[in-house]
């Protein structure tokens, strides 16, 4: 599961909101969704931020985790296991069937309940909790609900996996199915969760003032959702996601492995002075060849999180073989990761989620909500 797991479990009573909309514990922040956290919290965009760049982080460091492995096609293709079809009576992939079992063991502990989480296995092929039900709050539409797990798996078997493991050369196979695809099921799941976010922010935003929607839901001959999509959208916002997701690759992802002289010369200097320097390419933009940068990471107490300076170098090719690469992921895959596939396909969930808004509503309540 995912860092920010909405799991299902019970969470200390102790849990409170703060002003902020952000439930805490031990009067720290958290993420999880419990049966005690105020819908208007879940609600709140403040809480919907904290979220959204926390799955920033678990994102990341599950990428990580994937690019260290081969990319091990043979786990993608259907009945390349003869061992599934033989033993399991599985005709799919190595990775649906790791998916599967997952899932079902998840569904045990409650955790297809919580309002924020999707498996990617049918509800109806999975077991019943052993667990008493949890009364989790009603915050989203329920006719509204809008999942695209189908379009996150095929994108994630397709091209984010070739990305992230081009490194270690095309067609590379180590072997390890077992721990890659554990990778994949953990990665998978926080993908789905960040995407499927979207309908709180759509409901959110609904709610606030949903006279500013219903005309555009009730366009004729169809909704408009290309207004539906300027009420949602902030690209202020989405530059600095992609700025600040940037650097935090850029960060996880390098190999401090400092020599001793370094490390002498460093730690005679005050901890706010000390700084490790590192190479990384700066996120790609359609159109444009961007040179790469030499980024001076300050750590905390300094002024700043980095400075960059551009240097004329050119990305080297993907090894042809199977050998260890330098630092841990490619910053660009995980940039583009957002940029070109997340972002898009969560405006897809939002919107969608907004056109199915008024489903199942009468004339007299979308009269009301139109005078709010």
């Amino acid at each position: 599961m995912a860092s920010t797991t909405a799991n299902g479990e019970a969470q200390p009573s102790k849990s409170t909101s703060t002003s902020h909309g952000i439930a805490q514990v031990n009067s720290r922040p958290t993420t999880f969704i419990t049966a005690n956290t105020p819908a208007q919290t879940l609600l709140s965009l403040a809480y919907i931020r904290s979220v959204l760049v926390r799955l920033e982080d678990t994102i990341c460091f599950l990428l990580i985790e994937r690019a260290q492995f081969a990319h091990n096609q043979k786990m993608y293709i259907p009945k390349a296991f003869p061992e599934l079809v033989q033993k399991e009576n599985w005709p799919g992939s190595w990775l649906t069937w790791f998916l599967k079992e997952t899932e079902a063991t998840h569904a045990k502990v409650r955790r297809w309940q919580a309002p924020d989480e999707w498996p990617y296995t049918a509800l109806d092929h999975l077991p019943q909790p052993i667990l008493p039900s949890i009364d989790y709050p009603h915050v989203l539409h329920q006719a509204a609900i809008t999942l695209v797990n189908d379009r996150i798996l095929e994108f994630y078997q397709s091209q984010l996996v070739p990305g992230i493991t081009a490194r270690w050369g095309e067609g590379a196979d180590d072997g390890q199915y077992g721990s890659a695809a554990i990778c994949d099921c953990e990665l998978l799941a926080a993908l789905s969760r960040r995407i499927h976010f979207g309908m709180f922010v759509s409901e959110s935003k609904f709610q606030s003032a949903p006279a500013s929607f219903i005309p555009h839901i009730l366009a004729k001959p169809e909704p408009n959702r290309v207004e539906l999509a300027k009420l949602i959208t902030k690209p202020e916002v989405e530059a600095a996601l992609l700025v600040r997701l940037e650097q935090k690759a850029s960060v996880y992802g390098q190999d401090l492995d400092l020599d001793r002289s370094s490390s002498a010369s460093s730690s005679s200097k005050p901890r706010s002075q000390q700084v490790s320097t590192t190479t990384t390419t700066v996120p790609a933009v359609v159109g444009q060849e961007q040179p790469n940068l030499t980024a001076e990471v300050v750590p905390t107490g300094a002024s700043s999180l980095s400075s960059a300076t551009a240097t004329a170098t050119t990305p080297s090719s993907a090894p042809s073989s199977v050998s260890k690469p330098a630092g841990k992921i490619d910053v660009n895959e995980v940039v583009k990761l957002y940029h070109q596939f997340v972002i898009p396909i969560t405006k897809d969930v939002e919107v969608e989620y907004l056109v199915k808004r008024l489903d199942g509503l009468s004339q007299d309540q979308i009269d009301e909500l139109m005078q709010q």
